[in-house]
């Protein structure tokens, strides 16, 4: 079944309680099938329940009651109850007419019923301004209810706002602190490094001293360093030798010391990279068993190294064998 748009064109009269009753039978029956028109006759409904709200109070004029009895006695009048019949009480206020219209005697419903069929047959005036008032109601309802909705999101959106900032915050506040642990962390790895290095190197030291057919060599800072001092440890059966070294100036980028063993010719024993106090322990890889040496030498090259010396020789030691 479809939906009667004729008959849904009558929910605002509807929900006034102004049809006949044919007709508020008929919209009882069509409700009851379409929940869609029930849920617009609800709005409705409760649009008109809001109607008495929206007119001010005003005080009856003084003759109003004198007009209702007048009305009430005419009524009387003109339909007199049967003879024999037991005296009831008259219920003033309009009721709707029972299914059998020959069953009820005219009275007020009825004027007002038929009062209605006028102003049907008339203009539309009557119509458009029940349209109008349900209209004003529905929209009335309907702001009332957007507009909590709308404080309502207000105060979400304030409160979110609110919510954000501290999140900004406290992400930048973590992000700060993320920044200053992973720094710390960097430093910790180098450090550990460092000492890894420098617990290689002592005990390499520690081996050397200990070792008993190793020689050692003092080798001197020159006029260049004279800070600087170190020695040459020497192992003659396996020809093995380890540099150590401390107090040597610190070098730009571009430089870098590097190590000679002299006898005709300075041969190149390798690069050394010192630590910021300018120490160092190095394990030289020279095969002895292949030349002598008569001397040992430290100077300074350009980054890369040279074949031959070419800066200042910034320690030196005669061998004494």
């Amino acid at each position: 079944m479809k939906r009667n748009h004729d008959l849904e064109a009558k929910l605002p009269l509807y929900a006034l309680n102004a049809l006949e009753e044919s007709e508020m039978k008929e919209l009882d029956r069509y409700l009851q099938e379409f929940p869609e028109a029930m849920a617009e006759y609800k709005e409705l409904k409760d649009a008109a329940d809001l109607l008495p709200y929206t007119t001010p109070l005003r005080n009856p004029p003084p003759d109003l009651k004198s007009m209702v009895m007048d009305h009430v006695h005419a009524d009387l009048e003109a339909n007199p109850a049967p003879e024999g019949a037991a005296t009831k009480t008259r219920q003033l206020r309009p009721q709707r007419p029972t299914s059998s219209p020959e069953a009820a005697p005219a009275g007020p419903w009825q004027h007002l019923n038929d009062w209605w069929q006028k102003m049907k047959a008339g203009p539309a005036l009557p119509v458009a301004l029940a349209f109008s008032l349900i209209g004003i109601g529905l929209v009335t309802s309907r702001l009332l209810t957007e507009q909590n909705r709308a404080e309502q999101l207000s105060h979400q959106v304030s409160g979110l706002g609110d919510n954000l900032e501290k999140a900004e915050e406290l992400n930048a506040a973590l992000e700060n602190e993320l920044d200053s642990l992973t720094a710390a962390n960097e430093q910790l790895q180098l450090a550990n490094k460092n000492l890894l290095t420098q617990l290689e190197s002592s005990e390499q030291l520690i081996a050397y001293a200990a070792d008993t057919d190793s020689q050692r060599l003092t080798l001197p800072g020159t006029d260049a360093q004279p800070n600087a001092s170190g020695g040459l440890f020497i192992r003659p059966d396996t020809g093995e030798l380890l540099l150590v070294i401390s107090q040597l100036e610190p070098l730009t980028e571009d430089q870098i010391y590097q190590l000679w063993l002299i006898e005709d010719q300075p041969m190149s024993a390798g690069l050394i990279k010192i630590s910021p106090d300018g120490s160092g322990i190095f394990e030289i890889d020279v095969a002895l068993s292949d030349f002598g040496f008569s001397a040992v030498g430290v100077s300074v090259e350009p980054a890369g190294g040279s074949d031959q010396p070419t800066g200042d020789i910034v320690m030196f030691a005669e061998s004494q064998g």
